[in-house]
C-alpha cells in the first residue's frame, strides 16, 4: 500500500471535473437553468417551454450507433428526446423534464514503470 501523499513518486497522475452523463438528477439549480434557456432564446411560460431545436446540441446513446436520446442546452443540462414534441423545428418541453448532471471528479493513476522490489525497498519492507 503506497500513501496517498506518496503516489506522485510512483505514478503519473492526471485528472479532472466534468459532468458524468450517468449521474443525472432532478434540476437543482432552476435560476442557472432559466437563465441558459433564455441564453438560447427559449420562452418559458409557467413550466412550458419552446426553444429552436437549432440552438441546442444532440445528445446521442452510448454505444456508437448515433442515435439522438435527447438535447443539450449545455453540457450540465440536458432535455430527452421522448419528453419534446417537435414541430416545425422548435422543441416543445414541460421544464420540470429537464435533467441536470452531476459534476464528477475522475483521476487516473499511471504506475508504467513500477517495480515491486523498489517500492518494498523505499518502504523498508
Amino acid at each position: 500500500m503506497i500513501p496517498t501523499n506518496q503516489v506522485s513518486v510512483w505514478a503519473e497522475i492526471e485528472g479532472e471535473i466534468r459532468p458524468a452523463g450517468r449521474n443525472h438528477y432532478k434540476v437543482w439549480t432552476p435560476e442557472a437553468l432559466k437563465g441558459f434557456l433564455l441564453q438560447k432564446n427559449a420562452e418559458i411560460s409557467g413550466i412550458s417551454v419552446k426553444v429552436k431545436k437549432s440552438n441546442l446540441t444532440e445528445r446521442k446513446e452510448r454505444g456508437g450507433n448515433g442515435k439522438v436520446s435527447g438535447y443539450k442546452i449545455t453540457p450540465l443540462f440536458f432535455i430527452y428526446k421522448k419528453d419534446c414534441i417537435e414541430k416545425d423545428g422548435v422543441l416543445h418541453f414541460n421544464i420540470t423534464k429537464i435533467r441536470q448532471l452531476k459534476p464528477t471528479i475522475t483521476a487516473k493513476m499511471f504506475f508504467k514503470n513500477l517495480n515491486h522490489p523498489d517500492v518494498k525497498k523505499y518502504y523498508g519492507f
